[in-house]
């Protein structure tokens, strides 16, 4: 039997008016994802009660879905909380939010990577959910058929700290990412007259994504085909362009054996992939044969 995707899953008329209590949510989370920390735990009580006072959730057609801690199938992370539905049409929405707890002292006294475990450094949280949206959108069989958008909620910080925060992104791509320090700003995204309105969900999406699976999508399916054949599978950012030189170098200086590592989203597959199609367009000239590993 296959099991089941982590998190906590209800729709909106569940948890406003169906006696959940805070704690029975928590304590939930806390049995599906052992070893919590205490901060980790206090965490999702606070989100949790931060939701409870939420205005504009109570705007939300009450079959709408919401989800705490989705897990993640490329990394050992989570999605801290995702609001989910339909629109008019019949497409899948999903608001996908970052939750940190930081203010603006915290802000003002830490610098930020675009990777995590770099000493001295926080994983910038714009960079985080962007590498988020990847993973549930290129790497779930479900997440293809859902209309994302990724946001970073701050509850204890100003604008003036969002602004600093956002300013601190070494990855400006990410930094369109909407950050707020108010979660009916977020929510109201899903309340307009438009193609992300959300009219309502239902309990098949709740089962669908507490059953979805491990599944590349069919653009990074296309994008191996097209290496194979040594066509360039994707348009490289200038940092990756200048990593794969680099990477050149040190192959024909004698190495044999490139490990490339890093996060859901940062890059790895089309680094890979366009190296492929050099060295393997290169193959007489060089002296050298491609082959490749590709793993979540």
């Amino acid at each position: 039997m296959q099991k089941r995707m982590r998190g906590y899953f209800m729709t909106v008329q569940e948890f406003l008016y169906g006696g959940i209590l805070d704690e029975q949510i928590v304590e939930g989370l806390a049995w599906q994802y052992p070893g919590s920390s205490d901060s980790q735990i206090r965490a999702w009580r606070d989100l949790v009660q931060r939701l409870r006072n939420c205005d504009r959730l109570r705007y939300l057609p009450g079959s709408c879905v919401i989800v705490l801690e989705y897990e993640l199938p490329t990394s050992d992370m989570a999605i801290d909380l995702m609001i989910c539905g339909y629109n008019q049409g019949g497409k899948k929405l999903a608001q996908l939010i970052e939750v940190k707890q930081w203010g603006d002292d915290y802000i003002g006294n830490h610098r930020f990577s675009e990777y995590r475990g770099e000493e001295g450094r926080e994983l910038h949280p714009q960079v985080q959910v962007s590498r988020h949206e990847c993973s549930f959108k290129g790497y779930l069989d479900v997440g293809g058929k859902y209309l994302s958008k990724a946001y970073v909620y701050l509850p204890n910080a100003t604008e003036n700290g969002i602004w600093e925060l956002v300013g601190k992104n070494p990855n400006k791509a990410d930094a369109r990412i909407p950050c707020q320090c108010n979660l009916d700003r977020i929510l109201s995204e899903v309340q307009g007259n438009t193609l992300n309105h959300m009219v309502g969900g239902d309990k098949d999406m709740i089962r669908e994504l507490m059953d979805a699976a491990y599944q590349p999508s069919h653009s990074i399916i296309n994008a191996v085909k097209r290496s194979v054949n040594c066509q360039p599978a994707y348009h490289l950012t200038e940092e990756q362009d200048k990593k794969i030189k680099k990477i050149i170098e040190v192959i024909k200086d004698g190495n044999k054996v490139i490990r490339i590592s890093g996060a859901a989203g940062s890059g790895k597959t089309a680094i890979l992939l366009t190296l492929f199609v050099e060295i393997e367009s290169h193959r007489q000239a060089w002296g050298k044969t491609a082959r490749i590993s590709l793993g979540a």
